[in-house]
């Protein structure tokens, strides 16, 4: 591939990248708005974030699947058809029912832009160069993560919550005109058929499982049934003839079988902090939007600067290393947090999310690529599908244990009347996060002792 393709390749992807982090967070940066607006308890305000994670947890392995047959350009470029109209809907919904919907099929619609991009950018590198493109790539990611509290605020002050979506519209409407002028090559793995009856019962069964694990608490009994379901499911892709993910030949693979667990938890640690915080400096310090999106700003900064770098030096240095540091430096940053305060220095929070953000990078960007070249091509969107569904699940669990200690801590259907609450809530998320990088750090040590894996 001459090297204008990769550049275009490149630009296509980080602008795709860019998207779905940058409304994530903004919306975080918008909720009291939202909540104003549409009259939103505190439960509500998270199922804003969990609807969308619930479809794209349930759906993005199937759509890698999917992409390896039919072409992951067109699933890519399907996605973000999907995802600017719905974009548009979610400006134009009349109440938080409509919303917390639109979300969930914008989540779909991710989906497909999820299990593709890095599979794209996996297919047009090879190994050894690959770490820079994928760096590239998160450092877009992180970027869209910064501008979202910071614009997302502006736009928030300026021109209310809504903004956000149509401006989110637009930026689609870009990244598909990219993809058509952009994109003139098409990959695919070998023709294939798939098991859609085991693929359909994976999607059920890991759609219940995300549900009831939204609240456990609420769940009791729900859950329980649910994980049994999934493992009904797993006993029976392990007996098919032809199953739908084939989970022994992933399995055996040891670095991507702990790449994604040491994935998984990392997330399931970090992925709330932003919407702690957000409604910290705005219930707590009386933080305009705008101004909370600015003491934001360094953690996604420091992901942005970093990612880049960290994704070069996994090409020349041990990657499982970096990981380890990237988990560590994360959890220097959250410890602070657990010693929260209504008089918390602005400064010390800052300074916290900044070292959240460089340990963030320095995991992210070499994780990913130790997945992707543990896998044989036509494997890539497969493969990156699995990835992007333990962040997704780890990202679904940092708000279900959010969700759950709203629901034991802050009775109160307004949050600013039960401000004591949510300080108390805050602690015992940030203890439970730090408990979750332990493990994270554990499954980056199994990796790097295994580094010599095969691949798929």
């Amino acid at each position: 591939m001459e090297k204008k393709d990769k550049l275009a390749v490149i630009l296509t992807t980080m602008a795709a990248s860019f998207l779905t982090p940058f409304v994530l967070s903004a919306i975080n940066i918008a909720m009291p708005d939202i909540a104003k607006e549409l009259s939103l308890t505190p439960n509500d305000m998270t199922w804003l974030s969990i609807s969308f994670l619930l479809s794209s947890t349930a759906l993005v392995i199937p759509m890698g699947k999917i992409a390896d047959i039919y072409g992951r350009v067109r699933i890519f470029s399907a996605g973000f058809i999907l995802f600017s109209l719905f974009s548009l809907f979610c400006a134009l919904a009349a109440d938080k029912n409509q919303l917390i919907f639109l979300r969930f099929l914008q989540g779909a619609a991710s989906s497909m832009i999820f299990s593709t991009a890095i599979a794209i950018i996996s297919s047009a590198f090879q190994k050894g160069e690959r770490g820079k493109a994928i760096g590239f790539s998160a450092g877009a990611v992180y970027l869209g993560l910064t501008l979202g509290p910071f614009l997302g605020g502006v736009l928030t002050y300026n021109f209310t919550w809504r903004s956000i979506f149509y401006f989110s519209f637009l930026i689609s409407l870009a990244v598909i005109f990219l993809i058509k002028r952009n994109m003139k090559t098409e990959w695919k793995g070998p023709a294939q058929k798939v098991n859609y009856k085991l693929m359909f019962f994976y999607i059920f069964s890991m759609f219940l499982l995300v549900y009831s694990g939204t609240n456990v608490v609420k769940h009791a009994f729900l859950f329980p049934a649910a994980l049994l379901l999934f493992s009904g499911y797993v006993l029976l892709e392990l007996k098919a003839a032809k199953p739908f993910l084939d989970l022994k030949k992933l399995v055996s693979n040891r670095i991507f079988l702990f790449s994604n667990l040491s994935a998984f938890f990392h997330y399931s640690a970090t992925f709330s902090i932003f919407l702690l915080l957000s409604l910290y400096l705005q219930y707590s310090k009386g933080f305009s939007a705008q101004t909370s999106g600015l003491v934001l700003f360094s953690m996604p900064f420091l992901m942005m600067l970093f990612s880049p770098v960290a994704g070069r030096l996994s090409d020349k240095s041990n990657a499982g290393t970096l990981t380890t540091f990237g988990i560590l430096l994360t959890g220097a940053g959250l410890v602070p947090f657990a010693f929260i305060t209504p008089d918390f220095p602005v400064y010390l929070t800052i300074i916290s999310l900044a070292a959240v953000g460089a340990g963030s990078a320095f995991f992210s960007s070499p994780n990913t690529n130790q997945v992707m070249s543990s896998l044989d091509p036509g494997s890539y969107s497969l493969g990156s599908g699995v990835l992007s569904t333990m962040r997704i699940m780890g990202q679904s669990l940092s708000m279900s244990v959010t969700n759950t200690v709203f629901y034991l801590c802050l009775p109160e259907k307004n949050l600013a009347s039960g401000i004591n609450n949510f300080f108390k809530s805050f602690k015992i998320i940030i203890i439970i996060s730090l408990a979750l990088l332990v493990v994270a750090v554990w499954a980056s040590f199994k990796k790097t002792s295994g580094e010599e894996g095969g691949v798929l």
